[in-house]
């Protein structure tokens, strides 16, 4: 056959993941932390779900455009890609498949569907190879809400979205399924609705209270939560699965940390932002002090506590829970129902990895956290040895801070969240920090006020 009649009747993209919920996942996480890319996806999907202009640039190809993951390829597709991925494979007329776009020609489009268009064009072209004169689209045949995926590219059915449309599957289960927990898909998808949160909403009109956006287990959240209740202030709170929470908050603020306070309009990111508005909004029962040298001392003391204190804690946490799988998925599923625990269990062994270097928290051998921890706890004392609050003659910013940092340490069981317990490699090091004036300050302070609006 000459060259110039070879026909390119379809085509198949190739993501760099696997199409298996935990494979997702994983290519999910690791991208949120620089650890996996795939360019490919960066064309057609955005945070949350398929991009517009990918629907539109797609619908105009001149042959059908499927997308499959590693795991979903055919034989043939398989053995035309091998180890370039992500790529574009041309299915060729009367059989046989051809490798059109590799990793570095998708990596060029920059995230662009149109430059995508244009690419695979100028990749066909090169090669003499010419476009089947009629379209057949495959796709438009597809159930509603479920994506087809068992054209020629496709090694199985596949009955759901990559985790970019997750939204879209916690919809299909949520309205198409019966009972929750009645099976596991059914458990699962509404397990899902119940963590992520994905229907962000609008707080000017439809929900006038403030929104917060938070992890039920973090200290750096219990921060806020504690002021909202300290100022006796009615809101809504939206408890999100941990590392799905990175998605949320980039949509919501820009960022991929929690909390997150919505006022009507207005988004606030950071805990001490966040406690800066409400005293702005509501400036009843204050937490940052009008006189100007106590108001300083306070916000230094936040300031410390925030970069200092906070992550050592955290890492100190993370040293001795991350190496427990079963543990660390129900403290990271606290605020969640079932279905996230479960969800939690199964990408653990992925997850714990990445929250390591995200959160930069090193081996057990290394004792900087806990130093850091009891140094911090030693100024506390020192500080109110003869006081009660550390700023002034009132509860402020300064004395929430340090005892909601402090709180899992020194009572874990007054904690509203109720957090599971710690790690029993810690007991020792907790009834330490806890016997220390630091530490009993911290926790007459937390109880003493944590529930003051009651």
């Amino acid at each position: 056959m000459a060259a110039n009649s070879i026909e390119i009747d379809s085509l198949v993209g190739v993501y760099n993941a696997d199409g298996t919920l935990f494979g997702e996942l994983r290519y999910w996480l690791g991208a949120r932390i620089g650890r996996a890319h795939c360019a490919l996806c960066e064309i057609t999907h955005g945070t949350f779900r398929e991009k517009d202009e990918w629907k539109r640039v797609s619908g105009e190809l001149p042959v059908p455009f499927e997308a499959v993951h590693l795991d979903e390829r055919s034989p043939e597709v398989a053995a035309a890609s091998g180890a370039q991925t992500p790529c574009v494979v041309a299915s060729i007329s009367g059989g046989g498949f051809e490798l059109l776009l590799g990793p570095e020609q998708l990596g060029a489009c920059r995230a662009e569907p149109a430059a995508l268009a244009a690419a695979i064009t100028s990749a066909a072209e090169s090669r003499g190879l010419r476009f089947a004169a009629q379209r057949r689209d495959r796709t438009a045949e597809a159930a509603p809400g479920i994506l087809d995926r068992s054209g020629p590219g496709c090694s199985r059915q596949h009955n759901g979205p990559v985790l970019a449309d997750v939204a879209q599957l916690v919809e299909h289960f949520t309205r198409n399924e019966g009972v929750p927990g009645s099976n596991p898909g059914v458990g699962l998808g509404r397990g899902l609705a119940l963590s992520c949160s994905f229907h962000l909403m609008e707080t000017s009109e439809a929900e006038p209270r403030p929104v917060l956006w938070h992890l039920a287990m973090s200290h750096y959240n219990e921060k806020a939560r504690w002021a909202l209740d300290w100022k006796q202030i009615p809101h809504t709170r939206r408890a999100t699965m941990p590392a799905v929470h990175a998605a949320v908050a980039k949509r919501l603020a820009g960022t991929e940390t929690f909390p997150i306070l919505q006022i009507g309009d207005e988004v606030f990111a950071d805990s001490s932002e966040i406690i800066a508005a409400l005293d702005q909004h509501w400036p009843a029962r204050p937490l940052i002090p009008d006189d100007p040298a106590e108001r300083e001392r306070a916000l230094e003391l936040q300031q410390q506590f925030d970069t200092i204190l906070a992550p050592a804690v955290r890492s100190l946490v993370y040293q001795h829970l991350l190496v427990d799988p079963d543990l660390s998925a129900k403290l990271l599923a606290v605020g969640g129902g079932a279905g996230r625990e479960r969800m939690l269990r199964l990408v653990q062994p992925a997850m714990a990895p990445l929250m390591r270097k995200n959160f930069d928290v090193p081996p057990q051998s290394d004792d900087w956290p806990e130093r850091t921890v009891i140094a911090q706890v030693d100024q506390i004392g020192a500080m109110t040895e003869d006081r009660e609050f550390l700023v002034g003659q009132r509860f402020s910013v300064a004395d929430l801070t340090a005892a909601s940092f402090l709180a899992p340490l020194v009572c874990l069981d007054a904690i509203p969240a109720r957090l599971p317990e710690l790690p029993p490699s810690l007991q020792a090091l907790t009834e330490r920090i806890a016997s220390m004036p630091g530490g009993q300050w911290a926790s007459r302070t937390y109880r003493a006020n944590r529930f003051a609006y009651r």
